[in-house]
């Protein structure tokens, strides 16, 4: 699909059927853009003499390929590629932004990518940042409104009531790299992650689940998925100094989704150790992780979860630094550990329940 103004000389873009820009025509040059299964971007080539590959990780552009040598970016706080270096460390470019995206000053010429706040690709001829579901500006506004419609309006929340808003006119906290609330497209192009949150949503409370972490505007919720692993980890919180948590990362590990990798009831999992089948083990998962994404909304929560953190690295110090021999010597530490073993059960035992409100709790199983 290609969008070109009437008045001679302006750019001919072409769109592929995700809304990423693959062709760039203009009077001087062709540029082309290529995307890899998750929607990253890997490759912009304007000639040879003007080509740049992208190395993605974790949403983000970790390095560039160009003809001249190769760069890595490093991301600040909200995700914005602020700076470059080289090989050697040296800082080859930096990149300043006002607070939704403008940008304000910077220094050196390597052609680093420009990007803001995780927004994945940004087109210098419109200024808009493209991502797969809407298009954003730097004036502070999306430029269609929240596909979520009006189940992301809350009556009594009035910064949903603008859908073109971003990120509740709060851009130096909150972030949405994708326009909506759960990001989930690194879960969408796996086909086995795909299908568990198929299975997933196949029940009503699990719906009832989703869509209330979806109409939280205040919160991003990244769902991954990792083949390798035998552990589904929810992580990364992120709580402004309110104590409200605004990010999370719920990755899913494919052993987990399948009955013949069994749970503990010992270890929390007191109704997810019955489950028989494959699906219903898939949805469990998910409601479980969704169940700790859920915990850590409760007021003051993010108290006990910075303490126990604290804890837990106090403890690895004391190992590191004793040796297992007088590290048992310790007389402090096996309470310790005996208090955060009780917390850490308490929060599964807590999502396990959540998880079997959730699976079971419209009788359809």
């Amino acid at each position: 699909m290609g969008y070109e103004s009437g008045t001679p000389g302006c750019p001919l873009n072409t769109y592929n059927a995700l809304g990423q820009r693959v062709e760039d025509v203009t009077q001087t040059s062709t540029t082309d853009e290529a995307y890899g299964a998750g929607g990253n971007l890997l490759l912009r080539y304007t000639g040879d003499s003007n080509s740049r590959s992208f190395v993605p990780f974790s949403g983000r552009i970790l390095a560039e390929y160009y003809c001249g040598g190769m760069i890595f970016d490093h991301p600040d706080e909200i995700g914005s590629a602020t700076t470059a270096t080289d090989c050697a460390g040296n800082n080859v470019q930096e990149r300043l932004y006002y607070p939704f995206g403008e940008f304000w000053t910077g220094a050196g010429n390597l052609g680093m990518h420009q990007e803001f706040a995780q927004l994945p690709d940004y087109d210098p001829e419109t200024d808009q940042y493209n991502t797969a579901n809407r298009h954003y500006t730097p004036s502070g506004r999306w430029l269609s409104p929240d596909p979520g419609g009006l189940k992301v309006v809350k009556v009594d929340d009035p910064q949903t009531w603008n859908m073109y808003a971003y990120v509740r006119n709060n851009p130096t906290t909150l972030t949405d790299p994708t326009g909506l609330t759960i990001d989930s497209s690194e879960c969408d192009v796996n086909k086995q992650c795909a299908q568990w949150k198929a299975n997933y949503l196949k029940h009503k409370d699990a719906q009832k689940q989703w869509n209330a972490l979806d109409k939280n505007k205040d919160l991003l919720v990244k769902l991954k998925w990792d083949a390798k692993s035998g552990t589904s980890v929810t992580g990364d919180y992120k709580w402004n100094d309110a104590g409200t948590l605004t990010g999370v990362s719920v990755t899913l590990a494919g052993k987990t989704g399948h009955v013949d990798n069994p749970l503990s009831s010992s270890a929390g999992y007191v109704f997810g150790s019955t489950i028989k089948t494959d699906p219903l083990r898939q949805a469990y998962v998910i409601a479980h992780e969704f169940g700790h994404v859920e915990q850590a909304q409760e007021p003051g929560i993010n108290v006990l979860y910075n303490w126990m953190s604290q804890q837990g690295t106090r403890l690895s110090q004391a190992e590191q630094q004793s040796g297992p021999v007088g590290y048992s010597k310790l007389d402090w530490t096996g309470p310790l550990e005996r208090t955060l073993d009780a917390l850490h059960l308490t929060l599964e035992q807590g999502a396990d329940t959540r998880a079997k409100e959730v699976v079971t709790g419209d009788d359809d199983q």
